[in-house]
């Protein structure tokens, strides 16, 4: 039960700190029913197969977040790539990790926003 409490509490203090300075590129809020379901709507990246695009998708914090990643589901299906639909971050994954430090919602939608 405390280590749930702690995980309300950063769930918590990410959402306060998002509200406080919210990110430019990409909107990204939380069900007000489950702080462990986020949204987020992002542009497609400038000068990408994605560029012009408007991208909504879904972060689902597992129990024991942020030892363990969240799953980032695209609601949004882009015609360029099936495998897009759904990605697992993984800490063992380097491609999804090398960029983004595991822990931070707003760092995990970034990553989708910018071109590199």
């Amino acid at each position: 039960m405390a280590a749930q409490n702690l995980n309300l509490d950063r769930i918590l203090k990410e959402k306060r700190e998002i509200l406080a300075n919210p990110p430019t590129d990409f909107l990204l809020y939380t069900l007000e029913e489950d702080l462990f379901e986020w949204h987020f709507t992002l542009m497609g990246a400038p000068d990408s197969d994605f560029e012009g695009g408007l991208y909504h998708g879904r972060i689902v914090l597992p129990k024991n977040y942020p030892l363990s990643p969240p799953d980032i589901i695209f609601m949004t299906v882009a015609n360029t790539d099936p495998a897009f639909r759904q990605i697992r971050s993984r800490h063992q994954d380097l491609s999804l990790h090398d960029q983004v430090p595991p822990g931070k919602l707003v760092t995990c939608v970034d990553r989708y926003s910018s071109p590199d």
